[in-house]
């Protein structure tokens, strides 16, 4: 099969299954969890995990091109109570090098939709909560959580088991208690081996994946 053909649509007879759309690049693994009534879509070459969830329960879902979605990852997940009234504002942060106080206004999402762009990695049990937005090239280590309206921006680094309530400008690190500080200058250098990097790792382990799940639906034809 070409890894370049058109987009294909899954859309499953159970009514918990929402429609799901992606290419043949793409590896959705069989074992993920898929759920919702909303579309969902797959831009090329993303890699979803085993035991990952893909959620469209309170609107559709975008995951952008070359993305990795790991294990027990959850994407679009049900917001917890306390943070239904969160809104979008303006954010003020300092940077830690300057002194300088950086202001952006990053542009809230659409309140039904969970929006993931180009290349971001998303570590086990990360979790992207609906009606959020997530800049490309962003990575979210393992445990951390982005609430919903909240809107990450590019180049983001969010540091493991951090919840992140409010937005996050481009080239930014949350650490701690949602701590933000700019990243360095000549981040952008390290940043081009980070992703050729993760671009090797996401084929080798999709070619793996594929392999395991191929096998794994044969085994029953051959009792």
């Amino acid at each position: 099969m070409s890894r370049h053909h058109s987009s294909q649509s899954l859309s499953q007879s159970s009514h918990s299954k929402p429609p799901v759309s992606l290419h043949g690049s793409t590896h959705l693994d069989p074992a993920a969890y898929v759920r919702g009534t909303h579309p969902i879509a797959l831009g090329h070459d993303v890699l979803i995990h085993p035991r990952a969830q893909l959620s469209s329960t309170h609107g559709s879902l975008d995951v952008g091109d070359g993305c990795v979605v790991s294990e027990k990852a959850v994407l679009g997940g049900t917001a917890p109570a306390s943070s239904s009234d969160h809104k979008h504002y303006r954010e003020e942060t300092v940077d830690s090098n300057t002194g300088d106080r950086l202001e952006a206004d990053l542009a809230s999402p659409e309140s039904s939709k969970t929006i993931v762009g180009k290349s971001v990695h998303i570590h086990s049990h990360a979790s992207i909560l609906s009606s959020s937005t997530i800049g490309s090239y962003t990575v979210l280590e393992a445990h951390s959580t982005i609430l919903p309206h909240v809107t990450i921006g590019s180049h983001c680094k969010i540091c493991a088991g951090v919840t992140v309530t409010r937005n996050v400008p481009d080239w930014t690190v949350v650490f701690g208690d949602g701590n933000q500080r700019r990243m360095r200058v000549d981040a952008e250098v390290t940043e081009k081996l980070r992703l050729n990097t993760m671009d090797r790792g996401r084929e080798a382990t999709t070619a793996i994946l594929r392999h395991a799940a191929a096998k794994a639906q044969m085994a029953p034809r051959k009792k």
